[in-house]
């Protein structure tokens, strides 16, 4: 569990978190599920979330993500929806009124040819949830790699926002 302690690296039972003071609050790296829990344990509360959490690339986690072993990066597509709605369970405990969430999602999954539909997330989100999406970002990568062989480079990504 994360203490009440200013910055510096801080072990939780499973990883190691990282806490950044910025301005008036902290920044926290780390496993977003554990910090996240730590965080409503303690009764905390926090003004906006930023987060990219893993897409679902069915295989690559290892590759992309330092703690791949707490995520099941094989999914289906359903199972992925409830489980982008599971965050945003933990965040309507951890966010003040009036929070915001900055998401980025990805709109692919590796397997070619196959989309999960960004748009049903975002809805089941907002009928689900306590949140309602009030802007989106197109964000415009400095670098971008196909992850397909025959596919366009994704050098923009969505970054929705949310407010609870």
């Amino acid at each position: 569990m994360l203490q009440k302690i200013p910055k510096g690296k801080y072990e939780t039972n499973e990883s190691e978190v990282e806490v950044m003071k910025v301005g008036n609050g902290y920044s926290y790296k780390g496993d977003t599920i554990m910090v996240m829990d730590d965080l409503i344990d303690m009764g905390e509360k926090v003004d906006y979330v930023i987060t990219s959490p893993p897409y679902n690339m069915r295989g690559h986690a290892q590759e992309m993500y330092n703690n791949a072993e707490s995520f099941n990066d094989n999914m289906s597509n359903e199972e992925y929806k409830e489980w982008i709605i599971s965050l945003f369970e933990r965040y309507e405990l951890l966010l003040n009124e009036g929070g915001i969430i900055l998401f980025n999602m990805n709109y692919m999954s590796s397997r070619k040819n196959e989309a999960f539909n960004t748009f049903d997330i975002i809805s089941t989100i907002a009928q689900e949830t306590g949140f309602a999406l009030i802007d989106q970002i197109c964000w415009k990568k400095m670098t971008a790699q196909p992850v397909t062989e025959g596919r366009l480079s994704r050098i923009c990504e969505n970054v929705c926002v949310f407010i609870r």
